[in-house]
């Protein structure tokens, strides 16, 4: 509720009374009422009126010396109508003809409950650290639901909905992949809390379409799910309802029942995440905007909906430079048959307390409106519940009209509990999680801790070790499934998620899966399921994404030190201390990220260059110094391949989820990775994973700066080389004065990443890819390595950066720079078998080209099984070529029979008397099916053949091409379109035959002639054409035939009678045969 002076009336003068009162009369005028307003309405105007009756009536009271024994508290405005009141009665009310308020016959609460981006949070519980957790669930959203359906006045002054991406985390993955025939606990549970719409998210469609549906049939929810821009490829059928309509009879003030009638559209994400299915030529995602606009008109203004709201897959996207096609949720709010909109994907929480939306005037974040409607973004995790609120106001013949409007969002805290009811159907679930956890330790050095704390101030132990693993990963990953990218540096960045005094972490002695498992979690709490990707980046986006991160620091000497240090003891010997995080993002750092496998400096004397929300503020601004891989200036064009975890927000210097270079192997997780790293760097020893110092800030070294951390983790920070003094303690927080640390003791150190060139179980040899990092102006001089416990006397040099092994077991490797400092790697290799064939790998078939290319051990046969039991085969060629893949396999390519989409292929090798495992492939969906063509005999008038449903025909021979009347405009959009041929509609005649497949018959102008070519394509509703069928024309049959001039048009009557040739003619030149 919005504050305005409240002031005690007893000590209002009647000349002060006479002033307000006018003014608040003024104010009546001006607020219109049940007006939707909008930027520079009277609503405004309104706002700036009450705020002008504050100040000049604080301004009197001060100058007529009554502030000190008024009572000025911050309050709503009744003591001002009250003083209004007085004033008008002892004006005799002569005020006739002035606008006055009159209170509704009867009003109607009515809310939307919105929840999204549940990501599996079923309960209070953390499944992957085996934790309980106290502000969030679904557990305890249940209680605030229904808490608010009672606020309201009962269950039918309420709908429920949620916004999608209800999976897609840890357990949802483990429970999947344990049995994927069992309901997931988010649905069963969701299943009990009463919701009125749900749409998925586009994670929700990672899991498949089958198993999508398979939940909702389960739960009960399938006739729930709302989805108006998704359709089946082939029909351009809606996969769901596109909205719902909810009838209400929901309670009034004073008990009475009133009808409101809710339409509900739901939209997913139009790209929708394909992880585990492929969705291309199967499922068409469309726009959400363009689709809920068309639903939401038929809602409003067809079914007369007293209320319309949106529940999207997407963000708000009002900021500057946002995507509004993914983001579209502002976009819709503006339009006049949408009420309201529940927005998620983006992880938002929206209405809140920041200042994002400070400059953006039809934006209220007090209110929670865009463009005066209620929009909510319920941030992700089951950690919020956002209520979108209307009142109704009724007259006494029953005429109802929409007075109020606003939404707001309750926080998950853990003063709240959990529904037992819903407790108890999930609580088993917890004991599953809980028990998949490994109890395994490893030892961390002496000394050394893995931390958070102060990971802006120097490089840090903790996002070493996290980036060490990811491009440990990334380099096996290339090596075996993408050697055309083996010649790309490979970079890895990790993101410090810490917005509050809960979110440092410090490890040291032993780490554990699970203490793995909350570094993660902190470190990237919108990371869902945290699974690993790699992208490509080019050298100036890079720059750009760095500039962002930097752009938290302060501006030194310029930046104003924390109000607070105010009451420091120290103060006055701050003179000349600027604070090195800005005020802004002072106890959020969840823009900063760590980049490792480059090298920079940050010069924070210069001003940001980036925002908070990702938009350049100052172009000629450049904080990022020295942008330097293996000592070399990185440049614009440079392209390097980047390993990271999930972004909860995207920015244009980002890489984009769509262009994940997985295409292969089963994604992996960040915990899966970073778990199996640990193992193997700890075979030596205790765990001594240390920073490299590849990053660090230049300023004077003289300079000192204050920090604010939680004051829990005092005893770390004191022990650090940057730490001066404690300043000040506030809260559960303390200022510490630090030192810039020298450029000596911030020198970048030789560090050893070692990784195997192939990660899945091989008879060849395998290679050793050594990844080595020194400070710039060094150089790698000398790479060494051995097995197991051996002396370093008896290694191997090794010759470039790779080194081959065919023996299972743990290598130390040796690196020395130019400048004699070393650096240590540990690699393991537990997957070389001499008695196994390595299993062929086959690039994507699909079901346009029949040529498809692959890599295999040299000299092996290759047998490829189509479904039907054809079999091909081929020899691979020796190996040849340059890199680490092309001395250890071999590509070949090899003809297969033309599959149509979704059929299966098998594919194995053998050598010298093994056998490798087979491997199933499934044919790709790019285009229609190619279609059967019948026999075409010389002298035939007609093509006839089968096509798959809901695809059109098109037949071309030479420069002619015969389409289907009313299929001209759908061929000329096609991909086999070319504007130098003739196309003839024809009446082509479609058969239904039941399986799937129609037959077709296509009338030509002429009659065939042998040897002729006719190339027939099936084409889908999107314009994929087919593989040509290539049908040449037979000789015919000896047989007794008409006089008929090859000439004339195929329409012939019954009656005998021929299309003439200048007909016929007429028709070249594309005009539609009559």
């Amino acid at each position: 509720m919005q504050s305005y002076l409240h002031i005690s009336d007893t000590f209002l003068t009647p000349i002060h009374a006479r002033i307000i009162g006018h003014l608040v009369q003024y104010m009546r005028k001006k607020h219109i009422k049940n007006t939707r307003f909008k930027e520079g309405s009277d609503l405004m105007k309104y706002k700036l009126v009450k705020r002008a009756v504050t100040g000049i009536l604080v301004f009197m009271l001060v100058f007529t010396g009554m502030a000190e024994k008024t009572e000025i508290t911050y309050a709503a405005e009744k003591t001002a109508e009250g003083a209004t009141e007085k004033q008008e009665a002892a004006e005799g009310e002569n005020n006739e003809g002035e606008d006055k308020e009159e209170k509704p016959y009867d009003t109607v609460d009515f809310r939307v409950l919105a929840t999204g981006d549940i990501h599996g949070q079923f309960s209070a519980y953390n499944c992957e650290t085996a934790e309980e957790i106290g502000t969030a669930g679904l557990t305890k959203i249940y209680t605030l639901i229904k808490k608010q359906r009672s606020a309201a006045g009962g269950a039918a002054n309420t709908v429920t909905v949620d916004a999608g991406d209800c999976m897609y985390d840890y357990f949802s993955d483990y429970y999947y992949e344990k049995d994927a025939s069992k309901l997931q606990p988010v649905y069963k549970a969701m299943a009990k809390m009463g919701y009125d719409v749900i749409v998925p998210g586009n994670h929700d469609w990672d899991y498949s379409y089958e198993y999508l549906k398979m939940q909702y049939k389960e739960s009960g929810l399938e006739s729930k799910v709302a989805v108006c821009n998704a359709f089946d490829n082939q029909s351009g059928e809606s996969l769901f309802a596109p909205y719902i309509i909810i009838t209400k009879k929901a309670k009034t003030a004073l008990g009475n029942t009133v009808t409101l009638k809710i339409g509900i559209i739901g939209a997913t994400r139009e790209t929708l995440s394909g992880r585990r299915a492929g969705y291309q030529g199967i499922i068409d995602g469309e726009s959400i905007y363009t689709n809920v606009k068309k639903q939401a008109s038929i809602l409003k203004n067809t079914e007369k909906c007293d209320l319309v709201i949106a529940v999207i897959h997407g963000g708000i996207g009002v900021l500057k430079g946002a995507d509004t096609n993914v983001h579209p949720g502002g976009r819709l709010a503006a339009l006049s048959t949408i009420d309201g909109v529940v927005t998620s994907h983006s992880h938002e929480l929206f209405p809140s307390k920041d200042e994002t939306y400070k400059d953006y005037t039809y934006v209220d974040n007090y209110k929670g409106t865009v463009y005066g409607k209620p929009v909510v973004g319920t941030s992700a995790h089951a950690t919020y519940l956002g209520v979108m609120h209307y009142t109704f106001n009724l007259d006494e013949e029953g005429n109802m009209t929409l007075a109020e409007e606003y939404s707001e969002n309750i926080p998950v805290t853990s003063k709240i509990k959990e529904n037992s009811g819903i407790k108890a159907e999930v609580a088993s679930y917890e004991e599953m999680a809980a028990a998949s956890i490994s109890k395994s330790a490893y030892e961390i050095a002496e000394g050394i801790s893995y931390t958070n704390m102060d990971c802006v101030v120097k490089d840090s132990n903790l996002y070493q070790l996290m980036n060490d693993s990811k491009i440990k990963y990334a380099k096996s990953y290339i090596s075996e499934y993408r050697p055309d990218l083996e010649n790309y540096p490979v970079i890895a960045v990790s993101v410090n998620y810490l917005d509050s005094g809960e979110d440092f972490i410090n490890i040291s002695g032993s780490i554990t899966e699970k203490d793995v498992a909350k570094v993660l979690s902190i470190n990237a709490p919108t990371r869902d399921s945290g699974y690993l990707h790699l992208y490509t980046i080019k050298g100036s986006k890079l720059l750009e994404w760095i500039e962002y991160s930097a752009s938290i620091y302060a501006q030194n000497s310029v930046a104003v030190l924390p109000a607070a240090l105010k009451k420091s003891t120290f103060y006055s010997e701050l003179d000349g201390v600027s604070p090195l995080i800005s005020s802004k993002y002072a106890f959020d750092w969840s823009n900063f990220f760590v980049f490792d496998g480059i090298s920079y400096q940050i010069d924070n004397t210069q001003p940001a260059r980036y925002n908070e929300n990702g938009t350049i503020k100052n172009y000629s601004a450049h904080r990022v110094k020295n942008l330097k891989y293996q000592g070399k200036s990185v440049t614009g064009d440079q392209e390097f391949v980047i390993a990271m975890d999930s972004l909860n927000q995207r920015y244009s210097f980002m890489p984009e989820d769509s262009t994940s270079l997985f295409t292969t192997r089963t994604w992996v997780s960040g915990k899966e990775v970073l778990m199996a790293y640990i193992k193997e760097q700890s075979y030596y020893g205790p765990l001594n994973i240390t920073a490299d110092d590849n990053w660090r800030i230049i300023q004077p070294e003289e300079n000192r700066f204050t920090i604010t951390i939680p004051k829990a983790n005092d005893s770390y920070i004191t022990s650090t080389k940057w730490y001066s003094k404690l300043l000040y303690t506030k809260g559960n927080y303390n200022y510490y004065l630090g030192n810039i640390l020298s450029k000596e003791e911030t020198k970048q150190q030789v560090h050893v990443i070692a990784s195997e060139g192939i990660i899945t179980e091989t008879s060849q040899k395998i290679p050793i890819i050594v990844t080595a990092t020194t400070a710039p102006g060094s150089s790698i001089k000398k790479i060494e390595y051995v097995k197991g416990n051996n002396s370093w006397s008896k290694a191997k040099t090794v010759n470039g950066n790779v080194f081959y092994v065919k023996m299972n077991g743990h290598y130390k490797v040796k690196v020395t720079d130019s400048a004699g400092r070393v650096g240590y790697g540990y690699v393991t290799v537990n997957n070389y078998n001499e008695s196994v064939l390595d299993t062929p790998r086959l690039g994507t078939i699909t079901n346009r080209v029949a040529l498809v290319n692959g890599v295999a051990v040299p000299g092996a046969t290759i047998y490829i099984a189509a479904q039907d039991g054809t079999i091909v085969t081929g020899i691979v060629p020796s190996s040849s070529g340059s890199g680490v893949s092309s001395s250890i396999y071999a590509n070949f390519s090899i003809t297969i029979p033309l599959a149509r989409a979704y059929e299966k292929f098998t594919i194995w090798a053998s050598k010298n008397g093994i056998t490798s495992n087979v491997q199933e492939v499934k044919v790709k969906k790019t285009g229609a099916n190619q279609p059967v063509v019948d026999t075409i005999e010389e002298g035939a008038l007609v093509i006839t053949g089968t096509c798959d449903k809901y695809t059109t025909i098109s037949a071309r021979v030479g420069k002619k091409v015969y389409v289907a009347k009313g299929e001209k405009e759908a061929y000329k959009a096609s991909s086999v379109y070319n504007s130098s041929h003739k196309i003839y509609e024809k009446d082509v005649v479609y058969t239904d035959n039941g399986d799937g497949t129609v037959s077709f018959s296509i009338p030509m102008l002429t009659k065939a002639k042998k040897d002729t070519v006719y190339y027939v394509y099936a084409t889908d509703r999107n314009g994929n054409a087919s593989r040509a069928y290539s049908a040449y024309v037979q000789a015919a049959e000896p047989e007794e035939t008409g006089d008929i001039d090859e000439t004339v048009s195929t329409e012939v009557s019954t009656n005998g009678k021929e299309t003439s040739n200048a007909e016929a003619e007429s028709l070249s030149t594309g005009v539609t045969a009559q």
